[in-house]
């Protein structure tokens, strides 16, 4: 067979807003509403710059909900880049953008091929008149597509190299909502070489040999749920049909979760300079990219009674965003908040026989029952459709954090002396 390579990405969810961010600096806005379509421009120019055969795009290419002509206009004028270099693209469409939407009409150049809703095809790709590879794909026609749709899926023996497009769910993520659910056993019954997956927007590889289940992730964070580096999958396929995967970060605007610890920290210019440190080492890690960023204090210290007082946090979001959201390597802070406690011998009321000790010893999850009693408590807030789409369901680091939380301020207002 014939050596080749190929991009494949997904959730691309141009046009869609950053969340948390009503209070961004005007001169910050138009970077943040421009990420999501230059990073979809990053992953052209990728495809363009290493001379690929083809891109792979597994769904939730916009939102359809916004009905965004803006979003496939922009679409429309990549995949017009990538015709001029012959390079042809396929795509499936998922939850956030069923083909059946408003959008099922678009018309695009003659380079791409849209996957339909009826059942699997099957589409060669073709250098020079010989097949190099055979893309199989299905897209979803609602919202919500509860079929397990990869035992669809059935590669040719014949064919020289086969992979499959898909939007699913893989083993019922939690942090995802689970439509076209499947499992890893029915990904590797389906004769693929290859999975181009989307729909959970981290990137990882599930399988790392033949077939080999990837997903990509999205390419833009958009709030601080998807932190850390963002981006598609460069995959180069050797004349042996040997595939070696290179996720390349595109991402425009980069979102952290900072938690800082409290402890041995005096006052405020103690905590500004912990935080001026772990504001160069992101700037070094984001290599000249601009930076959202949440800050989250923990710990017990002194430095507690300080955050509580009325206008305090309002006060140091004010000074770090005007010390370092500004500039093409901006750290814009997107929020603060407070989960430290006051000083006290935890351990030692955790083995007191009375009020307190009980109250520690409910809100600390020690075992894996205790989190999926939490997390069936909530679910039925997280499945509400006016919800889901702007939350999503908690994640257990979430859910410990809650909890957590509340373990604090509970033991603020038990304890005596609470300011």
């Amino acid at each position: 067979m014939s050596a080749f390579q190929f991009v494949h990405t997904a959730d691309l969810h141009l046009d869609s807003p950053f969340r948390g961010l009503s209070e961004v600096a005007p001169a910050l806005q138009s970077v943040l509403r421009e990420a999501t379509f230059q990073a979809f421009e990053r992953i052209i120019d990728l495809c363009i710059n290493r001379d690929v055969n083809f891109l792979l795009i597994a769904g939730d290419i916009h939102d359809a909900s916004d009905r965004s002509l803006r979003a496939l206009t922009r679409l429309r004028q990549g995949f017009e880049r990538l015709a001029d270099h012959h390079i042809p693209v396929f795509m499936c469409h998922g939850n956030h953008d069923p083909l059946t939407g408003w959008s099922e009409h678009f018309s695009w150049p003659d380079n791409v091929w849209v996957f339909d809703t009826k059942e699997v095809a099957a589409r060669p790709v073709l250098v020079q008149g010989a097949e190099i590879a055979r893309i199989y794909g299905v897209s979803f026609g609602m919202e919500k597509v509860t079929d397990n749709l990869a035992q669809q899926f059935q590669g040719d023996p014949e064919a020289p190299w086969s992979i499959g497009l898909l939007h699913t769910n893989v083993g019922q993520d939690p942090n995802h909502g689970n439509y076209a659910p499947c499992q890893l056993d029915d990904l590797v019954r389906a004769g693929m070489n290859y999975w181009a997956l989307g729909h959970v927007h981290t990137h990882r590889i599930l399988r790392d040999q033949d077939p080999l289940i990837i997903y990509p992730g999205n390419p833009q964070g958009r709030h601080v749920r998807e932190t850390g580096p963002r981006g598609c999958y460069l995959v180069s396929v050797d004349s042996q049909g040997h595939a070696s995967p290179e996720f390349v970060p595109v991402d425009v605007v980069r979102w952290y979760d900072e938690r800082l610890t409290i402890m041995g920290l005096g006052d405020f210019d103690d905590l500004l300079n912990r935080m001026d440190e772990r504001v160069h080492v992101i700037r070094q890690q984001s290599e000249g990219r601009g930076v959202v960023v949440r800050w989250q204090f923990e710990g017990r210290g002194p430095l507690h009674r300080e955050l509580i007082r009325p206008g305090r946090l309002e006060d140091l979001l004010m000074t770090i965003r005007e010390k370092w959201g500004t500039g093409s390597q901006f750290v814009w802070s997107e929020a603060v908040h407070d989960r430290t406690g006051r000083e006290v011998d935890l351990d030692g009321i955790r083995h007191e026989e009375n009020l307190l000790g009980d109250f520690i010893r409910l809100t600390e999850i020690e075992d894996a029952s205790n989190l999926q009693h939490i997390r069936q408590a909530i679910e039925p807030l997280f499945d509400d459709p006016r919800v889901y789409r702007y939350l999503g369901a908690p994640s257990d680091a979430q859910i410990r954090e809650w909890v957590q939380t509340a373990q604090h301020l509970g033991l603020d207002r038990l304890l005596t002396g609470d300011e």
